[in-house]
């Protein structure tokens, strides 16, 4: 198999959340998404399971797994104490944004997120022996 395209990874990891899941097709290379809402003519669930129990699909890490809040947890305690109150119950990815906007560390924030992705990103290819570009 040649390289996986490791933003194709990233794109998909940022996509995943409760009801929506990734999968790696081994086959061709690209990303599936899977929504049990989403009309898909080309993956009914059947394929989908069919298509992991003969190894063709492996599982992109699930939203539990990416946990973003905890990247902000450590983008916050590494940063700002404001960031560190704006994580503090209910409501607390926008009041995260938003504070982080407000101070000036917006960008900062940004970059540190596509670091985490990139890096779950490698980690997840190497532990399925995939090299990536």
């Amino acid at each position: 198999m040649k390289k996986v395209n490791l933003k194709t990874i990233i794109n998909a990891l940022e996509w995943v959340d409760d009801e929506t899941s990734a999968f790696f097709d081994l086959v061709t290379g690209e990303t599936v998404m899977w929504n049990a809402d989403w009309d898909n003519e080309d993956l009914d669930e059947d394929t989908l399971e069919e298509r992991l129990d003969e190894g063709r699909y492996v599982s992109l890490p699930d939203k539990f797994e990416i946990n973003e809040y905890h990247m902000m947890e450590a983008f916050a305690y590494d940063r700002d104490e404001r960031l560190v109150r704006a994580i503090q119950g209910r409501g607390a990815f926008c009041r995260f944004r938003d504070t982080a906007e407000n101070i000036g560390l917006i960008k900062d924030w940004y970059e540190f997120r596509d670091n985490c992705y990139k890096s779950r990103a490698e980690d997840w290819c190497a532990e399925h022996g995939l090299e990536w570009e």
